[in-house]
């Protein structure tokens, strides 16, 4: 029974860590810090594996999990960082070329110029592939807010980057940003 359960949770968590992995550093905007959530939800997810109800849900149930963990965690400090310019280099891999990156760069920094909440729909929904009734679930909000959040987020994206005129779009597979190198 318990390795069945270990089996099934492994096979669904596998193919997603990545996904987990980069949500977790977006979220904590540290190494260590993500590894310690990442940590964490395996752990709370594991130990609630068996409230899942439908097995597809089973990414939304991840990144519901490390966002309670963090909001819990990370009270005081619950701003949402795509990514560190020092180290934002290093987490794209050398077959983006550097005007690419460049352009990646400006919109990750504008992007954290929003408000949180379009912020991490945004990312959710477009960086990761989540589907906007997941990313309601995560944010604990409406289908509706989750399309105005996004709408939003992307119409002010838009007014920031037009004078910059940036054509290249974000690779939507997300980096693994805690495999060491």
């Amino acid at each position: 029974m318990l390795k069945n359960k270990q089996e099934k949770y492994m096979g669904l968590y596998t193919p997603l860590a990545g996904k987990l992995s980069a949500f977790c550093f977006s979220k904590t905007h540290s190494r260590e810090e993500a590894k310690e959530l990442v940590s964490e939800t395996i752990l709370a997810s594991y130990e609630n594996f068996h409230s899942l109800k439908n097995d597809t849900a089973f990414l939304c149930f991840l990144f519901t999990i490390a966002s309670n963990i963090y909001r819990a965690k990370y009270k005081r400090n619950k701003r949402f960082v795509l990514a560190e310019p020092v180290i934002f280099d290093e987490l794209l891999d050398e077959s983006v070329l550097q005007d690419d990156k460049t352009d990646i760069r400006i919109l990750y920094e504008a992007l954290d110029k929003l408000p949180e909440n379009q912020k991490e729909a945004i990312y959710l929904f477009d960086i990761i592939g989540m589907n906007q009734k997941e990313v309601a679930a995560i944010q604990k909000t409406s289908v509706i807010n989750v399309k105005l959040r996004i709408h939003r987020g992307k119409n002010r994206l838009k007014e920031m980057l037009d004078d910059k005129q940036i054509f290249t779009v974000v690779n939507s597979e997300p980096f693994n940003v805690l495999q060491e190198s």
